[in-house]
């Protein structure tokens, strides 16, 4: 592998032995082809590695990199990966997702032709591949997206996903690293930043060239989901509002969105009965305003089979019916 590769694909894997040979195929089936992938093994024990191995005898276009500790989350392979990379582009996949074959075609050919975008996304199909169904388009109505709206609809929540993203510049990286402290929703934040620093250089292909896996072992769908993401918001709350650029009615989209991810950390915990956790999410976001985590605190106190069973029921339609754009 040289400096001549126009893109490095860095694929973060942790113990995805069961997705991870469609994920690499998926990338080495691409009609464009002038790329590397860098596989980067957070300590994997389910046999990931040998798998990875497998693919990469006889084939220079595979590096498998393991992790010197593990990282615990994705931002630090991440890193790691470009880190290793030459390339002048950089594009990302999860471990358990794939890419129509034009993917990189697609996005190499409009990064040429835009020189002011620095993070490129596409639209995304959502598979629940337990069930064997499509569950939708990441962005029901893409020409939502437009460097009008982008700032706006940032605020509210991601606009990209990390298996449609590719970055137009390596040395972007390298001077905007994702945030190891962040434990799932790097590529949020890096989205968040560019946003906010130029809403411009952020662009979103309308059509569907990735397909995200929706799957009970997915980071995303985890029983932990909901703390690792209110963890998350509430990291973000903080670097966001401590900003000089931010509006009122900007500053109340963030406090709205920390309201709405504390409510789903109660929830998630009075489902798997942590009462006393769920007390603790719920009063902090009444406190912050949250009309409907007050009525949970009178549940609880009243009749917590019911708030358990409502929010068991507002849990189980959110793991089958996840939130499009």
């Amino acid at each position: 592998m040289t400096s001549q590769n126009k893109v490095a694909v860095i694929i973060p894997l942790y113990n995805a032995a069961e997705f991870i040979e469609k994920t690499i195929r998926s990338i080495l089936d691409q009609t464009f082809t002038d790329f590397h992938i860098y596989v980067i093994d957070d300590i994997s024990t389910d046999g990931s590695d040998a798998i990875v191995k497998k693919l990469a005898v006889g084939n220079k276009k595979i590096t498998y990199h393991r992790m010197p500790r593990q990282g615990g989350c994705p931002a630090p392979t991440k890193n790691e990966g470009v880190r290793l990379a030459t390339a002048e582009y950089v594009a990302f996949c999860d471990h358990d997702d794939w890419w129509k074959a034009e993917k990189l075609a697609r996005q190499v050919e409009f990064l040429d032709n835009h020189p002011e975008i620095q993070i490129l996304g596409c639209n995304v199909e959502i598979v629940d591949t337990d069930r064997n169904k499509s569950l939708g388009n990441f962005w029901s109505d893409p020409a939502r997206v437009n460097p009008d709206t982008i700032r706006q609809l940032v605020l509210d929540g991601p606009v990209l996903a990390s298996t449609s993203c590719m970055i137009a510049r390596r040395p972007y990286l390298l001077e905007h690293p994702f945030d190891e402290r962040l434990l799932g929703s790097d590529e949020y934040d890096l989205s968040l930043r560019a946003i906010l620093d130029d809403p411009r250089q952020v662009a979103i292909l309308p059509e569907v060239l990735a397909y995200w896996r929706w799957h009970e072992g997915s980071l995303s769908h985890s029983k932990t989901a909901a703390e690792r993401a209110l963890q998350d918001e509430t990291l973000f709350a903080a670097k966001i509002l401590a900003r000089s650029d931010l509006n009122e009615a900007e500053k109340s989209q963030i406090k709205a969105r920390l309201r709405m991810v504390t409510r789903r950390a109660g929830n998630a915990a009075i489902d798997e009965m942590r009462i006393d956790e769920a007390k603790i999410r719920y009063q902090q976001a009444a406190g912050q305003g949250d009309r409907t985590s007050r009525i949970m605190l009178i549940l609880i106190k009243n009749a917590p089979a019911l708030a358990s069973a409502l929010a068991g029921i507002k849990r189980g339609y959110s793991q089958t019916h996840p939130v499009f754009r």
